[in-house]
């Protein structure tokens, strides 16, 4: 089990504790808050493109990961579409046809993948498939990984590459799949240049390890190619050799030895470790954060009555209420249309609205450039479905950098209202002395910076996925500013066969003419999805803050709520209470500790 499996298992369990606990409180709205942080978990995916030319291995190398055969595979057999498989408690495959500007879902069985995935059943894809997305009960996808396995680039079909190139910039993580028998060639090494660009974890596997007497020689030779291709030094790239014909061997007898010879387990172990660096991060930071929100809305009012069951200090109380008022009508005041923060983000949507359309316009005018190069290209002329096939490319990786800029850009501007306003409660801002110290081994500084990683990472975080109603991500479904891009790339393969000529190769004016058009509608097309990306990321951070307001008063409302009841307690009562609450906030110590240990070994 991979280091970010088990700490998404503690996680689960720190969650259910939490949960568990709140409920005890009878706090429904944080229980709420909690179950969603939990479903999130649950249902956020680790995407891994499988990528590489025809007859690689790459379907074959997909079903041993899985040790499951669902990708079609037979030496006769090369798949001509995208296919994602991600995890469900029912099988179920859906098939996504384009009709015209629609897509109609045919659902299908298992046996039928390979009518549809395949060349030699459907051939240039006369069935207008989009993509087929597997679902299935393999405990091996539980976690949250999600495969996608893509039709082979640089060989039959020019919109093959542009499939996988769409699908490249939302992966976590990709497998760039090459053969030991067949030297890396030229159009490979140029794919993988322009996947590097779109994709930092990259794992490059090597099949048919047992086909080849030098198996050394072979992965020092690839090795020295990727590093000069990618400006990289050698020892830097991940290169991992693999028997696909060993793993199915050990799937059949169970013999340990093959599974060694196969080398799936290194494969397995650093692709996990690849996934845990970015996206992992955050998928656990933001379930970490949200328990430790909870811990801290039930902390503080509990204080704050224990103070007054247990201190007879009376001027210390009525300072204490005296800030918690005051911290509740600060909070209140931010609620407000006319409150500083509001103008403050709408300068800052401005701002990155500003900061986009320039990126855009920049981006497609090198596009347009890059088309002229291309058409004037002699070896191109011949196959505008290739030329189309690379602007597909270009747009795709355009607009995955906007939507990534897009993320980024709100995540921090959320964090600067966040700190400009004050919000964010922290234990140290309540602390008192009859608090109890969550960690006496720790100073409160260490204790702090130790989840100040966590919490930035969630915050950064808030809207990846979310903004624009889900820009870049590509599951249920590609989002909004890549959705267009997807659409459109088909536009740059329609009318090709139309184009007539009397030579054999087109001419630049003929297919700047073709192209042309299709690269101004896409433009247009993107603009518009950007414009209501910004809308709705305005929208979305404005509820954002809204809700972390609403929180902070609450716990604040609690808080001076809790003291007045205290108060009004006899001396018995009171001293009853107090033993109560320091057995809570000794139980609320404990899964703060567990949850604290949780976010060290993330941060590691």
């Amino acid at each position: 089990m991979s280091t970010y499996q088990v700490l998404k298992e503690k996680t689960i369990i720190q969650l259910d504790k939490t949960i568990a606990f709140t409920k005890h409180l009878a706090k429904d709205s944080l229980v709420a808050e909690l179950q969603i942080a939990k479903d999130r978990l649950h249902s956020d995916t680790l995407t891994v493109v499988v990528a590489g030319e025809c007859k690689r291995g790459k379907s074959s190398l997909v079903n041993n990961l899985l040790e499951e055969v669902i990708c079609p595979v037979n030496a006769a057999i090369t798949t001509c579409l995208v296919s994602t498989i991600q995890y469900a408690p029912q099988e179920k495959v859906n098939v996504h046809i384009k009709q015209d500007d629609a897509e109609e879902i045919e659902t299908i069985g298992r046996s039928e993948i390979q009518q549809y995935a395949t060349q030699q059943e459907n051939p240039n894809n006369r069935k207008n498939v989009a993509r087929i997305d597997i679902q299935i009960p393999n405990p091996r996808l539980s976690d949250g990984i999600v495969f996608v396995d893509t039709p082979g680039v640089g060989g039959l079909n020019a919109s093959h590459t542009s499939a996988t190139y769409t699908f490249i910039p939302n992966a976590d993580t990709v497998l760039y799949v090459c053969d030991a028998t067949s030297p890396l060639s030229n159009s490979e090494l140029e794919f993988i240049k322009r996947v590097a660009r779109d994709c930092s974890n990259l794992i490059f596997v090597i099949t048919r390890k047992d086909q080849v007497s030098d198996l050394e020689s072979v992965v020092s030779e690839n090795r020295s190619k990727l590093a000069k291709t990618l400006s990289k030094s050698p020892e830097s790239l991940t290169i991992i050799p693999v028997s696909n014909l060993a793993k199915e061997n050990y799937l059949l007898d169970r013999d340990v030895e093959d599974l060694k010879d196969s080398n799936f387990e290194e494969l397995e172990n650093t692709l996990w470790k690849f996934l845990q660096r970015e996206r992992g991060r955050i998928i656990l930071s933001r379930a970490i954060a949200s328990m430790v929100q909870a811990i801290m809305a039930l902390k503080i009012p509990l204080e704050r009555e224990l103070d007054v069951c247990s201190s007879q200090n009376q001027a210390l109380i009525e300072q204490q209420r005296a800030d918690l008022n005051a911290k509740y009508q600060y909070r209140l005041s931010l609620m407000s249309n006319r409150a500083e923060w509001q103008t403050k983000l709408n300068l800052g949507i401005s701002k990155i609205k500003i900061n986009t359309q320039h990126r855009m316009r920049s981006g497609f005018t090198a596009v347009h450039t890059t088309m002229q190069q291309y058409v004037k290209d002699r070896q191109l002329q011949g196959r505008p479905d290739e030329i189309a096939a690379l602007l597909a490319a270009e747009i795709t990786a355009l607009m995955s950098q906007i939507d990534h800029s897009l993320n980024e850009q709100a995540g921090t501007l959320y964090q600067e209202l966040i700190q400009d306003t004050g919000l964010g409660l922290t234990f140290s801002e309540y602390r008192s002395s009859g608090d109890v110290d969550f960690d006496d081994s720790v100073s409160l500084e260490s204790r702090q910076g130790l989840l100040s990683k966590v919490f930035t990472v969630a915050r950064q975080a808030t809207f990846n996925g979310t903004v624009g109603g889900g820009i870049g991500s590509l599951f249920p479904g590609p989002g909004t500013v890549i959705g267009a891009v997807v659409g459109l790339i088909h536009g740059l393969f329609d009318g090709i066969k139309q184009i007539q000529t009397n030579d054999r190769n087109f001419t630049a004016q003929q297919l700047t003419n073709h192209f042309r058009p299709q690269l101004t509608q896409a433009q247009n097309d993107c603009d518009r999805n950007i414009q209501l990306t910004l809308a709705n990321m305005e929208t979305d951070i404005r509820e954002e803050f809204r809700v972390q307001v609403e929180r902070e008063i609450r716990i604040c409302d609690e808080s001076i709520a809790a003291m007045d009841k205290a108060q009004k307690a006899s001396a018995e009562e009171a001293k009853k209470r107090a033993m109560e609450i320091q057995r809570l906030l000794a139980q609320l110590k404990e899964l703060y500790l567990a949850i604290q240990a949780i976010a060290g070994q993330l941060n590691h």
